[in-house]
């Protein structure tokens, strides 16, 4: 897994296909800032390239946003898992 990760941010766009991406099966909550170097549209392709993904766009935060605005999405991280 570790280089598959690894691949995809070497890569522009991801680098990870769509059917990969549908392969996921377990829970995901995609989390972006609203200032976020990835477009809402790439944001939407991936949310709906996995199966039951929930979404979390923090207002005023770019990229990064788990680690600095963990509070502001404290509840929806809390659902995903429970």
């Amino acid at each position: 897994m570790f280089e598959k990760v690894k691949a995809m941010w070497s890569k522009p766009s991801w680098g990870i296909s769509l059917p990969s991406l549908a392969m996921i099966k377990a829970p995901v909550l995609l989390v972006f800032g609203d200032h976020d170097f990835t477009s809402l549209e790439e944001i939407a392709t991936i949310r709906h390239a996995i199966k039951g993904a929930q979404l979390c766009v923090l207002p005023g935060v770019g990229h990064g946003t788990f680690y600095r605005t963990a509070r502001m999405a404290k509840s929806d991280y809390s659902e995903l898992s429970g």
